[in-house]
């Protein structure tokens, strides 16, 4: 249990941290 969640914190960061990236992408290629 306790690695499952561990697994599921990690992955919700890095989708949090994917999504910012892609923002920023999108902006910097936007201009």
């Amino acid at each position: 249990l306790r690695q499952e969640f561990n697994q599921n914190g990690k992955t919700e960061q890095y989708d949090r941290l994917s999504r910012v990236r892609n923002n920023l992408l999108r902006q910097w290629l936007d201009r």
